[in-house]
């Protein structure tokens, strides 16, 4: 490794706080929202099996998160076709 000046004890606090704050949001998220999400992917499934489309979009920030979102339902989509199909 190259020769860095870098407080590695306090760099390694620092990142563990970092994925300890998003560990606990994602936490919160799923004990407030839980239910609306999952009502949210039944509605999208309904729609996309009834031939239907999902609109994303955003601004700026938003923007680049709707896109990463499009990307994983047209990865994923692409993968699990044959069971999705069957799904329905």
């Amino acid at each position: 490794m190259a020769d860095h000046d870098v407080n590695f004890e306090k760099a390694e606090v620092h990142v563990r706080a970092s994925l300890q704050e998003g560990a606990d949001l994602r936490l919160k998220v799923a004990g407030n929202c839980g239910r609306q999400i999952v009502e949210a992917a039944i509605l999208i499934h309904d729609c996309l099996g009834a031939g239907g489309k999902l609109l994303l979009f955003g601004n700026g920030g938003s923007a680049a998160d709707a896109q990463h979102l499009a990307a994983e339902f047209v990865g994923r989509f692409v993968v699990n076709e044959a069971a999705w199909r069957r799904s329905r």
